[in-house]
């Protein structure tokens, strides 16, 4: 008679088990029971799936919700232009190209002479940037449409002495 009573106790288990684990997993519980043996179950994006194992440590896994992610804008080009090194009123590039947009010019000084970056044409002038010298960097941002500009060195007598470059923005 004990062994009945035994086997309506698993079976009672058997059955109420599936129900209890579906109830879980709706609810949004993060906690689980334990039981011997293996199951295996599926659940919705955010839903918290009870995992037993042969031990008494309970073990939950949470599966994380699908995201929508809007649209980003575009991203910001950077294009380096390196003042020469060696303090001769020059950049390293005498030419360079961007696509349409907003852009990031870093202008890199090595020397010890001050430097800085201006660009003009298109109709439109953005900066100076900051002047540095011995080994900085500034940074000039601006926001361009296809067509030639001309990019320069701002301080005075820079310029005319030959620190000036192409930019072809497409």
């Amino acid at each position: 008679m004990a062994q009945s009573h035994k086997l309506m106790g698993v079976a009672a288990a058997v059955i109420l088990l599936p129900a209890a684990l579906a109830a879980a997993g709706c609810g949004g519980s993060s906690t689980s029971s334990t039981t011997t043996g293996s199951s295996t179950t599926s659940s919705a994006p955010g839903a918290t799936t009870p995992t037993t194992t042969g031990s008494s440590t309970p073990v939950t896994t949470t599966t994380a919700p699908e995201q929508t992610t809007a649209p980003t804008a575009a991203a910001t080009q950077t294009i380096r232009v390196d003042a020469d090194p060696t303090g001769n009123l020059a950049f390293s590039q005498k030419t360079l190209t961007a696509k349409a947009g907003t852009i990031k010019f870093v202008l890199h000084n090595e020397s010890s002479l001050p430097h800085n970056l201006a660009i003009t044409g298109n109709g439109a002038t953005f900066g100076p940037s900051e002047t540095i010298s011995g080994g900085q960097a500034a940074d000039l941002v601006a926001t361009l449409k296809p067509g030639a500009y001309e990019y320069y060195c701002a301080v005075p007598g820079h310029k005319d002495a030959g620190m000036h470059g192409t930019l072809t923005v497409t």
